[in-house]
């Protein structure tokens, strides 16, 4: 009885242990991904250049709308992403307001700030993604633009 405990005792260790190199492995071959996926070229330069030039964790809507039409203008994002960056949420917020009167507006679980106010634009596109998937709606766009700021992490690193 006592070899079949340290039989299986081993095998159970042995099975962990492969287990956690499997795990290592993939993150491995995942980090060499996004290397290969943003492999050095004159386009991956100017992104970097005009990324790094902003904080997407601390930035007002005028510096996220500057940022991203210099993105937009290099041909580094689409019109769809340069829409979601530049969306006005607080004209949006206003809007609404002034229709029911109710002052405080959200916008997908998001409350909105003002234009200048600085925000975490990561922060808040989890929120709206997060948002929408609990109740059952697509948060594909949002899905979208948080790879894109995984993208810009990269180059900001």
């Amino acid at each position: 009885m006592a070899i079949s405990s340290i039989i299986t005792g081993n095998l159970y260790a042995t099975n962990q242990n492969s287990a956690i190199k499997q795990c290592v492995e993939k993150i491995e071959s995942e980090k060499q991904a996004n290397i290969d996926k943003y492999e050095s070229s004159s386009e991956t330069e100017k992104f970097s250049d005009i990324v790094s030039q902003y904080d997407v964790t601390s930035m007002n809507h005028k510096q996220m709308c500057q940022m991203s039409k210099e993105l937009y203008d290099n041909d580094l994002i689409s019109l769809k992403e340069h829409m979601f960056f530049t969306f006005d949420r607080e004209k949006l917020a206003q809007t609404i307001q002034e229709q029911t009167g109710n002052s405080n507006i959200s916008i997908s679980g998001w409350k909105v700030p003002s234009n200048d106010e600085k925000i975490d634009y990561i922060d808040m596109f989890k929120t709206m993604a997060d948002f929408k998937e609990q109740h059952g709606l697509s948060s594909e766009n949002e899905n979208k633009i948080l790879e894109l700021f995984d993208k810009i992490a990269y180059f900001q690193q």
